[in-house]
């Protein structure tokens, strides 16, 4: 777990009205302005037992905080290396780029079954008497017919020496 950074610890504290002890707390690779000369601040993100906070510190602090009921479908998408806070539409950050370990602690933290975000799609299972499977497994298991009436293709550089000589 890492620990927050003071000026964050003290933002969280301010924003929220209480102190507040998370149970897990990340910073992202996810970056916001927060109104400073040197460029944005990555957002930390802090798990309580039924609330999530997004936090960065600065000029104009960022904070935003949803109740964990309302992330109830939140997944991790392995593609973009983004944790999806979902269906947290009033959230303006809701796609956090972490890493994939700490995005699994995060989604755990949240209490979102591991089943969740590691297999989302089962993949179907064709019926034998289904015509398409029967076509779809014919053509997965046959080769790829060879053209034996075609030329061989020449290369780039065979039609780049042909048309240099």
């Amino acid at each position: 777990m890492t620990i927050l950074d003071t000026k964050e610890q003290k933002l969280l504290k301010e924003e929220a009205g209480v102190d507040i002890a998370p149970l897990l707390s990340l910073r992202s690779q996810t970056k916001v302005d927060t109104g400073g000369w040197l460029g944005s601040k990555p957002v930390w993100v802090c798990v309580t037992s039924d609330e999530l906070f997004l936090v960065a510190a600065g000029r104009r602090p960022f904070f935003e905080r949803v109740s964990l009921q309302d992330c109830a479908g939140s997944h991790y998408n392995a593609a973009t290396g983004e944790v999806v806070l979902s269906p947290a539409e009033a959230l303006m950050c809701n796609q956090l780029a972490l890493r994939p370990t700490e995005a699994m602690e995060l989604l755990k933290a949240m209490g979102i079954e591991a089943s969740q975000w590691t297999a989302k799609v089962a993949p179907a299972i064709p019926d034998e008497d289904d015509p398409v499977a029967a076509i779809l497994r014919k053509l997965a298991t046959s080769e790829p017919a060879a053209r034996k009436d075609a030329p061989p293709k020449p290369s780039k550089f065979a039609k780049f020496k042909a048309k240099n000589q």
